[in-house]
């Protein structure tokens, strides 16, 4: 009968290493999909950033052809560069700048959040680590106590110590 005990906490111990990887295995395969999350947020960040540069030359671009435009205009009119003329250009081209600076702004901003996410994503992958490193002596410990118990409830006989005098 004391084997049948032993079996059993055996396999109650078998049984809780088992879970204990299975446990494991799924917190490592979280840890995986919220890394490739982290990995793609930051992706989106510089993707933004792209976007913007690309934004700003264009306008860069746009602000060449308007400044050409303004001065080929003033030029068949007559008008000499000072004066009203000047300060259209003046405009155009701080105008242009304010475009420029918000299209920067605006990107890294919508960055920011992108790898604000991807933190949250890295943090919690971390966890999900953590967790699969405790699985199986989590599991282990859980069914040693639980062996015990259908041992203590067993009703077999305990090995008693004499007390030293």
């Amino acid at each position: 009968m004391g084997w049948g005990m032993a079996g059993m906490a055996g396999l109650q111990m078998l049984g809780g290493y088992v879970q204990g990887q299975e446990n494991k295995a799924e917190a490592n395969a979280a840890a995986d999909i919220l890394e490739y999350n982290a990995a793609v947020e930051r992706e989106n960040a510089t993707a933004e950033r792209y976007a913007a540069e690309s934004e700003v030359e264009k306008l860069n671009r746009q602000q060449k052809l308007a400044i050409g435009t303004q001065r080929a205009a003033v030029g068949k009119s007559g008008f000499t560069m000072a004066g009203t003329p000047l300060a259209i250009m003046a405009d155009t081209v701080s105008q242009y700048e304010l475009d420029r600076q918000t299209a920067r702004c605006n990107a890294e901003i919508k960055a920011g959040r992108y790898e604000s996410q991807a933190n949250i994503y890295e943090s919690s992958a971390k966890q999900q680590k953590q967790k699969a490193s405790r699985a199986v002596g989590k599991a282990l410990l859980g069914s040693a106590i639980g062996a015990g118990s259908v041992y203590a409830s067993s009703g077999l006989p305990r090995r008693r110590y004499k007390e030293e005098e």
